[in-house]
């Protein structure tokens, strides 16, 4: 080749050459999200959705469950499973390569995703409940004779009383109390008998941050009579924060009263269905949309007990079988049946809804839609969760002019998306559904993508390979969860970004057997003040005997930021996403830095025990 030399370098190697150069370099910000000079293939956030759950219930479960209590046992003694979590970690990042997670491949491809993802699940969940066990055996458990007790672990940085469910053995006594370690009952609601195991949920009050707290089981003479503030009535579900009524006239929409502000939410939980003539990189719209508010709904009160009381809601969707070879949406129908299990709790400011359709339609796209109450000229930006961050958008959509491809309608979020104008406000919690939409019609909605079925991999070869890919079509049951929360002020001062956390990162408990240790029965083994501070890790360094703990400012302002770990380590230092020591730290019963708006923080501590 003469004088060229082509060489195969990395990042560093580029941006060194870039810098060497002397290049006057532009300067932009913002998302870059724009399609301007390239297309950006918004379609992806919502094809194959079914992996997108699975990535994110795999992710939690290795970030806030396996990695962090294996971490605590290894500090009480117990061997870290480092090989065990390097697997998990390589199964989950082999399923992340770019095509992998937009779900954009041929089937064959996406059903080894599939399994990979339960390869990490089985791993992370053997993971957890041994490293609950083996932190179990260290607790000295007091004021019980019973061989069993229930752990609660909380797996963020702020104390929490949340909904939790456990699987315990089935007591001998014919009646049981649950109590906390001040004797107090507990209220809970069986959900689940089988011969030797019930499932029960109880409001775990106070589980301290980052630790554990212990309810024991405990034979009772007469049955138990627990008082409620959970109301219901034919249509009707109430807690101490919401009233929501159902219209069956209407497809089971909800009015949704929230009793902190006397503020009405109407026409809200509203399914709505587009013809979708795209691909896995687009959607492409084809009229018409069926809404589920034309439609009569069967509902009924499926739980009434004192901790949860849920209201079912079932519609036959009529939709079109498929779009025809000339484009449209045929007029041949097919009945997807739709469940919707709308749920409020005890002392809980949410409303936690649980789908599922039976999809036997092709070519589609199924959304739900929220009323904001909102009018077009009242609020100007949505706010959509992400990593590390919250993204500020803007409601409006820009013309694009000469662009490559058209500006996107739809958007990526992470754990929650909201509207609010600094006096009251909306958001959406969802699990594992990334892509939303403001539209602006007569009112600010909120559209959340539940389902999108296409059955080519591309219709354009510049895009990709024009390949049919008839499982992503989502055919059969496709379950999904979400959550409403109404707010007061702004989502941040307000701390709604919590519910969300806490939302897709639950309280979970195991029945552990009673022994004589030393711990006591309710520890935090980490706090991290104020809350603001957003907890992303704690695991074992990879090549040191020494603990990670990351966090993030989510807000724009500078904070001072309070870190305690217990039990207290030898060295601390302040490092980079590496684990390299930047700056040592001084801790005496803990310590204080400043966290600037945004920042990512990492400490390591050694052990010195």
């Amino acid at each position: 080749f003469g004088k060229n030399i082509i060489k195969h370098g990395n990042l560093l190697d580029y941006v060194k050459r870039i810098k060497e150069a002397n290049i006057n370099l532009e300067a932009y910000q913002g998302e870059l999200r724009g399609a301007r000079y390239h297309p950006i293939l918004p379609g992806v956030f919502s094809s194959r959705l079914y992996l997108k759950q699975e990535n994110t219930l795999s992710q939690i479960l290795l970030q806030y469950y396996a990695e962090p209590l294996a971490t605590f046992a290894w500090i009480l003694g117990y061997e870290y499973p480092y090989d065990l979590l390097l697997k998990a970690w390589k199964y989950l990042i082999q399923n992340h390569a770019h095509d992998s997670i937009c779900g954009t491949c041929i089937d064959e491809v996406h059903r080894e995703n599939f399994l990979k993802f339960s390869w990490v699940k089985q791993i992370v969940e053997y993971i957890i409940e041994n490293s609950i066990k083996f932190i179990a055996s260290k607790i000295k458990f007091e004021n019980t004779k019973n061989n069993s007790a229930i752990f609660v672990y909380n797996p963020l940085n702020w104390e929490r009383s949340e909904v939790v469910e456990v699987r315990i053995s089935k007591p001998r006594e014919k009646y049981f109390e649950i109590k906390d370690m001040n004797g107090k009952s507990i209220p809970y609601q069986i959900i689940k008998i089988e011969k030797n195991k019930i499932n029960i949920i109880f409001i775990a009050e106070n589980v301290p941050p980052c630790g554990y707290k212990i309810f024991l089981i405990t034979p009772s003479e007469k049955p138990l009579v627990f008082q409620s503030i959970l109301k219901y009535n034919m249509n009707e579900i109430e807690n101490d924060f919401f009233k929501i009524k159902a219209n069956p006239e209407k497809g089971g929409s909800l009015t949704i009263f929230d009793k902190r502000n006397n503020r009405i939410y109407d026409n809200m939980n509203i399914l709505e269905d587009d013809g979708d003539n795209g691909d896995e990189y687009y959607f492409s719209y084809v009229s018409p949309t069926f809404s589920s508010n034309k439609l009569k709904a069967s509902i009924k009160i499926i739980e009434k007990g004192p901790v949860r009381v849920t209201l079912r809601i079932k519609n036959d969707f009529i939709l079109p079988k498929r779009i025809n070879e000339n484009g449209n949406r045929s007029y041949e129908k097919t009945i997807c049946p739709i469940i919707m299990d709308i749920s409020l709790y005890s002392k809980i400011p949410r409303i936690d809804i649980k789908g599922k359709i039976n999809n036997k339609a092709k070519d589609h796209r199924l959304r739900v839609i929220f009323s904001t109450g909102f009018k077009n000229e009242d609020v100007k930006y949505s706010f959509a969760h992400d990593q590390f961050y919250v993204i500020k958008r803007s409601i409006k959509i820009q013309k694009g002019e000469k662009w490559i491809d058209k500006p996107p309608t739809t958007h990526p979020q992470r754990f929650f998306v909201c509207i609010d104008n600094g006096i009251n406000g909306l958001m959406i919690a969802n699990k594992g559904l990334p892509e939303y939409e403001i539209i602006e019609r007569d009112q600010v909605y909120i559209a959340l993508t539940l389902l999108r079925c296409i059955g080519w991999l591309s219709r354009n070869e510049k895009i990709g390979p024009i390949i049919r890919t008839p499982e992503a079509q989502c055919l059969g049951i496709n379950k999904f969860e979400y959550s409403i929360i109404p707010y007061d002020n702004n989502w941040l001062e307000n701390g709604t970004y919590k519910e969300a956390y806490n939302f897709n990162i639950p309280l979970i408990a195991y029945e552990v057997e009673v022994k004589n240790g030393k711990l006591p029965m309710e520890k935090s083994f980490i706090k991290i003040h104020p809350d603001k501070l957003i907890l992303t890790a704690i695991k074992k360094t990879e090549n040191e005997d020494a603990i990670i703990v990351r966090f993030y400012n989510i807000s724009n302002e500078k904070i001072l930021s309070d870190i305690k770990i217990f039990p207290e380590l030898k060295r601390l230092y302040i490092t980079n996403l590496n684990e390299e020591s930047l700056i040592e730290v001084k801790s005496q019963n803990g310590f204080k830095i400043d966290t600037e708006p945004y920042k990512i923080v990492t400490i390591k501590g050694y052990k010195n025990f």
